[in-house]
């Protein structure tokens, strides 16, 4: 079982620390700018996304993360702001194993 949500404090390169978010869950809104995250229990959060931010290992851009799809986000909480430094679309990952007739595995 993996958590839904939570932040923690790791070092950061090159001396200081830094809060790291994360939140699985379903995606309520989603534009070129941020997403919102639904965890199983209610808990809520909008990520800021910007040209850094990871979508599915680069691969594919926001316009592959649809509403109702299922998401792990991974954010920089600094001054009051949520950046997303990577978002993966389980939705489109299961899908892809379908195609090529892999089960779905642990995640």
């Amino acid at each position: 079982m993996g958590a839904l949500h939570g932040e923690y404090v790791v070092e950061k390169e090159g001396g200081g620390y830094q809060t790291v978010a994360s939140q699985r869950g379903e995606v309520t809104a989603v534009s070129k700018d941020s997403i919102t995250v639904k965890s199983a229990d209610g808990y809520s959060k909008t990520y800021t996304l910007t040209t850094d931010t990871l979508v599915n290992a680069t691969r594919d851009g926001i316009d592959s993360v649809k509403p109702g799809n299922t998401v792990s986000v991974s954010a920089i909480v600094a001054d009051g702001k949520v950046t997303a430094i990577s978002v993966n679309d389980g939705t489109v990952r299961d899908a892809a194993n379908q195609k090529w007739g892999l089960k779905r595995g642990p995640r």
